[in-house]
């Protein structure tokens, strides 16, 4: 097989494969899957204290497998500040000049970032789809901004309407309402608005909400608009916000709970270039207890997704830390808020560790035990980085694996938390055997993931999930060697 490589290559994959050889067995694997999955940890909700067993148990693990504290301050907790919002009473007003202006009360759905909130008299805002153009140059500040909730239409990969939101927030708005889409059942939006979705607290505007597409249309015609002509005015290029003639006045309630998770950081501090960081990472949230109560089962224990991938980075952390020190540093994340939107692995990404100068590639972890041993090492991600993909093809070889080479798995891109280093232009991928055969994920995906069903009762399938150990060390090694991966 080396054949293949010149001579310098084929002894760096040689010492590739004497690293591997601290391999980890099913039962070092199964030894973390077993608590971090067991009912005592109540299916590991952040901000709950099922959260709280669940970063304790992992600061404790990353300091036993030797790592020193990666967060900033010298901490292992990166925390990310969450608020969730459900809607109380409301008063709401709106006028054009002297005339009030007539919008069903159930036309609205409303909360505010504190329990009590008045607004009064603040000037009414049309952004479109509030896309960074939409608002450029416009003067935000203590107004209610108005946007399309759609998609913005033929703009693939545009930011989320939460994305939108967060930046109409820090550009000053004091309110941000989103016209539903009219293919949106409205029953359904305002159900989902007042479910009291949680969200990062420095993302949150004082004011948020919906508003029917009837109820906005209602509006705009008391003001001498319509709808359908703004819509389509701010899908033409060169739309800029603009103000519409309508003052806005609230006396809000809301039910506020805000609460800290964290990402749990370790690391090994590199000893030529510690500033270069290689990071691997694995989320250890799941969705905590998820039927109502009186259910035989309440517990969605999230034994597959993703305690076997938080196992997989203790393990690996282990034994990293137990080798040479690297030339580079390498970082272990249990990233918190995976499941409400990847918001653990966005706050890291946003705000990397003061010592961290540039992260040159990132390893993701996650629903890695539905694998048995042998499946091929396929690529979340693969063709986005060539240098990173010769690595790791070239590491999965020398352990034997064969490389599955399609990019089939890239569907799965912007659900996983690589996806928000991505998107950030910082190399980012999960390789992994669990997605080389997607009709196989796909059984796990149409089958027990997010249910109760994800616990220890099933029988666990460890055999691809050590093979991916044993990839995970060898390749945390060879990325923090420059020789191997002389990154861009």
């Amino acid at each position: 097989m080396f054949s293949r490589f010149p001579p310098a290559a084929a002894l760096l994959l040689l010492s590739t494969i004497a690293e591997a050889q601290q391999r980890v067995g099913p039962d070092e694997l199964m030894r973390h899957i077993r608590v971090l999955a067991s009912d005592g940890y109540e299916g590991r909700e952040p901000g709950t204290p099922g959260g709280e067993r669940t970063e304790a148990y992992l600061l404790e693990s990353f300091a036993q497998a030797g790592l020193a504290p990666g967060a900033a301050g010298g901490g292992w907790r990166q925390i990310v500040g969450m608020i969730e919002r459900r809607p109380e009473r409301s008063r709401i007003s709106w006028k054009a000049g002297t005339r009030r202006l007539e919008v069903p009360e159930d036309a609205l759905v409303l909360v505010g970032k504190e329990a009590r909130l008045r607004l009064a008299d603040v000037p009414v805002i049309f952004a479109g789809y509030g896309m960074a153009e939409h608002i450029e140059g416009a003067d935000l500040g203590n107004a209610l901004v108005l946007v399309l909730g759609a998609n913005p239409p033929g703009r693939e990969g545009a930011a989320e309407l939460s994305a939108r939101t967060a930046a109409l927030a820090a550009a000053g708005a004091r309110g941000v309402i989103a016209i539903a889409p009219a293919a949106a059942p409205w029953p359904d939006v305002k159900t989902a608005v007042a479910a009291g979705k949680a969200v990062p607290l420095d993302r949150a505007a004082p004011l948020e909400g919906a508003i029917s597409t009837a109820g906005a249309a209602s509006l705009l015609r008391g003001a001498g608009l319509d709808l359908s002509s703004i819509s389509e005015e701010a899908s033409r290029p060169g739309f800029r916000a603009r103000r519409l003639g309508i003052d806005a006045s609230f006396d809000i309630g809301t039910t506020v709970r805000a609460y800290e998770a964290a990402n749990i950081i370790g690391r090994i501090e590199g000893s030529g270039r510690p500033g270069e960081a290689v990071v691997l990472m694995a989320h250890w949230d799941h969705l905590g207890l998820c039927k109502p109560e009186g259910t035989p089962d309440r517990i969605c224990n999230g034994a597959v997704d993703n305690a076997s991938g938080t196992a997989i980075l203790i393990e690996t952390a282990h034994a990293a830390a137990a080798g040479a020190r690297p030339a580079r540093s390498i970082y272990f994340v249990a990233t918190t808020l995976e499941e409400r939107g990847l918001l653990g692995a966005d706050a890291f990404a946003a705000s990397p560790p003061p010592a961290i100068e540039r992260i040159v590639a990132a390893l993701n972890i996650d629903t890695t035990a539905i694998a048995p041993a042998g499946l091929p090492v396929a690529i979340i991600g693969r063709g986005n980085y060539p240098g990173l993909k010769r690595v790791i093809d070239a590491t999965a070889r020398a352990l034997g694996r064969a490389v599955d080479t399609d990019t089939e798995a890239n569907v799965m891109i912007e659900r996983q938390d690589g996806w928000a280093l991505a998107r950030r232009n910082i190399p980012a991928v999960m390789a992994t055997g669990s997605v080389s055969d997607m009709s196989r994920l796909r059984a796990y995906l149409d089958g027990p993931y997010h249910k109760p069903d994800d616990d220890l009762d099933q029988r666990i399938e460890l055999g691809g999930a050590v093979e991916d150990t044993d990839l995970h060390i060898a390749l945390a090694r060879a990325l923090a060697d420059p020789a191997r991966y002389p990154a861009p």
